[in-house]
């Protein structure tokens, strides 16, 4: 939030910017609750159904999408290896792939993350 936060407000403006944020929040947290339980209800596979979630993640995923948008070409420095970057457009396309395979291959219930939430 704080690498991507400011620039997008910037260029969204401050209302604008908050507008997209919570509204990115709220339907990552719809999205977070009915991946995990149509997962349930086609697989018939008991998934974690009761793990909170507040779409923070979602919400900051989404500011990353927008970010890697309109600054494709940017560089961005991996947090576990800080010696090594990549531009922001192969990023993007990586977590989204991770994020599919978790939300289609059920690795939603064996971990804490939400797959669907970040889609």
């Amino acid at each position: 939030l704080t690498s991507f936060g400011p620039v997008l407000v910037d260029i969204m403006g401050n209302e604008q910017f908050m507008k997209f944020y919570l509204g990115s929040g709220f339907l990552s947290s719809i999205v977070g609750i009915a991946v995990p339980f149509a997962h349930w209800v086609v697989r018939k596979q008991p998934t974690i159904l009761a793990v909170p979630s507040l779409g923070a993640s979602g919400a900051i995923f989404a500011l990353l999408a927008t970010w890697t948008q309109v600054f494709p070409h940017e560089r961005l420095m991996i947090v576990f290896l800080p010696f090594y970057s990549v531009e922001a457009q192969q990023v993007f396309p990586a977590i989204v792939g991770f994020d599919t395979l978790g939300c289609l291959y059920g690795f939603i219930g064996n971990s804490f993350l939400n797959h669907g939430a970040h889609l």
